[in-house]
């Protein structure tokens, strides 16, 4: 058997084995749980902190912004981009930070999108880049000067990464970003389940692969994953570490003991969880 550390994120194991090193979920035994806690704590959020305000960035009933400002006037907006491997989950499930990210002093906003295979991946790029312009545009239009980390989980981390090297014209429409339990080489995939909607070439997931890609951007970064992930997915994460660090200052290179890839995103709520500290070293300090 080949083993993973011999061969790069674990490119050149036979399929069955690479399909399994790129499945989270055979690391957490309690994921569909996990997922359906997403979709219960963001309706219990919205309960708690008033229906969320809808962005709409293009035609597509998939394309907005779904924004749960704090009660009182944030330092902050936590811009997240949902994970599912381009293919699943939504913004409707991705509200349950807010109460926590609330009581911390930011605002929450979470960006849908087109899924693959309705939409290719090249597309989903540019639909977040759409959607962080109009959010911005909307911050603007209502006298806010606004600090947004953009981040993400999975694939969300994927597209958040991607953002890093867009062709901005002018300044990038977010100040940081927190990347958590990415995948930033996509060549693994090709050929596997995961990407029988996403069809991707050789050529296609170089260019789409942020490992490849230099910044375009000089924001600071953090990246967390969790301990019980897949030897590939933290490999890739750890690699993503060192990219980065070239070209950007890096904050926090994180691994958070007892978290799947799944659950570490409660931890968002959480200020003193190491992927809470993550998210502080990208935030200016609270007005006292």
């Amino acid at each position: 058997m080949t083993a993973l550390h011999d061969a790069p994120f674990g490119l050149h194991l036979p399929l069955e084995q690479r399909e399994r090193a790129y499945s989270p979920s055979s690391l957490a035994p309690g994921f569909a749980e996990t997922l359906q806690r997403y979709h219960r704590d963001s309706r219990a959020a919205e309960t708690l902190c008033g229906p969320a305000e809808v962005l709409p960035y293009g035609p597509s009933p998939r394309e907005k912004v779904l924004r749960l400002p704090a009660p009182q006037p944030a330092r902050a907006t936590l811009v997240y981009v949902h994970g599912g491997y381009w293919q699943e989950l939504s913004a409707e499930d991705s509200l349950f930070p807010a109460p926590g990210l609330h009581a911390q002093g930011y605002d929450l906003a979470a960006v849908g999108y087109r899924l693959a295979p309705e939409a290719r991946l090249e597309q989903i790029v540019e639909q977040v880049a759409s959607a962080l312009l109009q959010l911005r545009t909307a911050l603007l239009a209502r006298g806010r000067v606004p600090h947004l980390v953009l981040a993400g989980s999975s694939a969300g981390a994927h597209l958040v990464a991607m953002m890093l090297s867009h062709p901005w014209e002018g300044p990038p429409p977010f100040q940081a970003a927190l990347l958590v339990s990415g995948i930033y080489e996509l060549a693994p995939l090709i050929g596997t389940y995961i990407d029988q909607p996403l069809q991707l070439t050789a050529a296609r997931a170089a260019a789409l692969s942020p490992l490849r890609r230099v910044p375009s951007c000089e924001v600071p970064v953090a990246l967390a994953w969790g301990e019980r992930e897949t030897d590939a997915f933290q490999q890739q994460s750890r690699a993503m570490a060192r990219h980065l660090a070239r070209y950007l200052p890096v904050t926090a290179v994180q691994p958070c003991a007892g978290r799947d890839h799944f659950d570490i995103l409660f931890d968002l709520s959480e200020p003193a969880s190491p992927l809470g500290r993550c998210l502080a070293s990208l935030t200016p300090e609270p007005m006292r």
